[in-house]
């Protein structure tokens, strides 16, 4: 599910995204970390089955002033 819905996702989605990963079920083995992947180009790995959220929290508040949401990085 989130995996076509992270094909459709900009990068202003990311944060909407980061904070969804609480919701992400034991069975999706990384879904989020898979879309947050392919929208920011960025890999962190798997914490267990899940998305680290917190390495993404921590990614973001490094490079969101650097990433252009026009599309330019």
């Amino acid at each position: 599910m989130i995996g076509s819905a992270g094909e459709a996702c900009a990068i202003q989605d990311v944060p909407a995204l980061i904070a969804a990963t609480d919701k992400e079920c034991e069975g999706c083995y990384g879904e989020f970390n898979k879309a947050l992947q392919r929208i920011t180009g960025h890999k962190t790995p798997l914490k267990g089955y899940r998305t680290d959220k917190q390495a993404w929290e921590k990614w973001w508040e490094e490079n969101k002033d650097k990433i252009s949401f026009s599309g330019e990085s």
